[in-house]
């Protein structure tokens, strides 16, 4: 309903890098869990702003209630 075709899921954060890391690869939309498996959505998230062809993509983090946060949001909001 958001107009996104093409959804891809990736089981952790190192497949994900290695796909983005594909210049024909398309992106518009991430969404990534802060805890995954063997990489960090931070880490996700810090990899896609530092590459100058996916630094603008759009990037949501899911996080539960019990996690800190706050410190989260301010840790993720500085790679924008």
């Amino acid at each position: 309903s958001f107009g996104y075709v093409n959804v891809l899921q990736f089981s952790d954060g190192p497949s994900a890098i290695r796909y983005l890391q594909v210049s024909s690869n398309r992106a518009d939309l991430i969404l990534s869990d802060w805890e995954m498996p063997e990489l960090s959505g931070l880490e996700l998230l810090k990899a896609v702003r530092m590459n100058p062809q996916r630094k603008h993509t759009k990037f949501l983090m899911v996080t539960s209630q019990r996690s800190q946060e706050r410190m989260k949001i301010t840790r993720a909001a500085h790679w924008k």
